[in-house]
């Protein structure tokens, strides 16, 4: 079978074979995502060195997710394009409706979103604002309608493609507001997250990327880049660097992450939880913000580090016993309707 054909299956619900790696590189993302959340609250200012550095090294969090579904939607191929846009479609969507209606029974401090308007209400739902990570959500959509067109491209083609993207998600790091004017529709902009689902989904078609994902081959140069690009991150972090070299840095090292987890993740024994929290990685996602800031409220999260650490640790525990537990209750149907 050709490279660029990809992997057929009529059911693309999950793949034939998981791959652990990619399991490794979305349970390490998603955890960093709550991670995010809990040590660096949204509008907090002068923040002290260690946690302008920790705002850096977990940059790679959202790429990884990215990476990660361009990589199975690359070896997950139908025929038919309605059968997968109705299936993906419905499993990101119909819980990502339910968490946003969710926001509107909760006390205002806890939510982002206005409601004060029906046209609130689409809007919200439209661009992903009832919470402001729901960007996501946006973009994978839109890549998920796309994707059909992607799978027709050529091999070359696709990546070209994936270095055009690549190419203006760095600039974006560069000047963030130069395609769209705000950080709102930047988030939400093709231009600043595509090129990792692309680069996800050209290395599925090549056989060094098949190779790399499922058996972390060509891993040695990672021990030497990564370090490399960690010490010109924390730099950029502690000194102010130049735009172009701060971008540089960052936009190497989220690379590199991604492709360290991976990497790490084909040498690792099978560690059974891992697993399961990348499986739940997109309920996870919908769910953690209203625990990260339920709790973080009571623990003074914009307190010490300590406190910091105290809410990430009891938002992820408590995200994840609650997606165990609607898993539970609502049995098969669970991943359809609440991720």
């Amino acid at each position: 079978m050709p490279a660029s054909e990809g992997v057929r299956s009529a059911d693309l619900t999950e793949a034939n074979e998981r791959l652990y790696p990619l399991d490794v590189l979305k349970a390490v993302s998603i955890i960093t995502v709550v991670a995010i959340h809990a040590f660096l609250p949204w509008g907090e200012r002068n923040r002290p060195p260690f946690l302008l550095w920790l705002g850096l090294a977990t940059i790679f969090a959202v790429p990884g997710l990215f990476f990660a579904a361009g990589f199975l939607a690359g070896r997950s191929r139908t025929d038919s394009v309605k059968l997968y846009w109705a299936q993906r479609l419905r499993r990101i969507l119909a819980p990502y409706l339910l968490a946003s209606a969710l926001t509107l029974f909760l006390p205002h401090p806890l939510t982002e979103a206005s409601w004060s308007s029906a046209r609130d209400v689409l809007f919200a739902l439209a661009f992903g604002s009832a919470w402001g990570p729901y960007y996501f959500v946006v973009v994978l959509v839109q890549l998920v309608l796309v994707t059909p067109l992607l799978w027709r491209l050529p091999t070359t083609l696709l990546a070209g493609l994936t270095i055009v993207f690549t190419a203006t998600s760095f600039w974006y790091r560069v000047n963030p507001f130069f395609f769209t004017g705000s950080l709102f529709w930047a988030l939400r902009h093709p231009f600043y997250w595509w090129g990792y689902y692309l680069l996800g989904m050209w290395m599925a078609r090549t056989e060094f990327g098949r190779q790399f994902v499922s058996r972390g081959t060509a891993n040695a140069w990672l021990l030497i880049a990564l370090p490399i690009a960690s010490v010109l991150l924390t730099a950029s972090a502690l000194y102010p660097l130049p735009k172009l070299a701060a971008a540089t840095a960052t936009h190497a090292y989220v690379h590199l992450a991604v492709f360290a987890l991976v990497a790490v993740g084909a040498v690792l024994p099978r560690w059974a939880p891992l697993v399961w929290l990348s499986d739940a990685s997109y309920p996870i996602y919908l769910y953690h913000l209203f625990f990260v800031r339920s709790i973080g409220t009571r623990v003074n999260q914009w307190g010490t580090i300590t406190n910091r650490a105290l809410t990430f640790f009891l938002a992820l525990l408590a995200t994840v016993a609650f997606v165990a537990v609607v898993r539970r209750l609502l049995g098969p149907k669970a991943k359809t309707f609440f991720g």
